[in-house]
């Protein structure tokens, strides 16, 4: 649906803190109404969330979906943003690397891994503590 009491919507339960699911739908609201500008940016903003409840892999796919969409918008300043993403993509496809590797037999590995596994890190930071 068009309608632009969806997006109202969706925007007033996110500003009033409820969070995760709504964003979920919005970005899926603009995919499908093809504001493929608007869904690129907020998977964006997603996979860079400081949240630690969201998991590597789901940046992961926010920030694939953020490609596709990018891909798919008119808008040059979006367009421009698809190599951004993609170099996102691929420090995530590292810190994932790092993560699976760690072995969890200590305290100190399954905090490793909690932190590996919540935002992305700097590529610069993953370098110089896991190298």
């Amino acid at each position: 649906s068009k309608s632009p009491y969806v997006e109202q919507f969706l925007t007033h339960e996110i500003s009033a803190g409820r969070g995760q699911r709504y964003l979920d739908l919005l970005w899926r609201f603009y995919e499908k109404t093809g504001h493929y500008d608007k869904a690129a940016t907020l998977l964006s903003r997603l996979a860079d969330n400081e949240n630690d409840e969201i998991s590597l892999s789901q940046r992961f796919a926010y920030l694939s979906h953020a490609i596709i969409c990018a891909q798919a918008a008119t808008d040059p300043k979006t367009k421009a943003m698809v190599q951004d993403l993609r170099d996102k993509v691929e420090v995530a496809h590292i810190q994932m690397a790092i993560k699976d590797c760690v072995d969890l037999q200590t305290p100190s590995q399954q905090n490793l891994v909690k932190l590996l596994d919540g935002p992305i890190l700097p590529l610069h930071d993953l370098l110089q503590k896991f190298a």
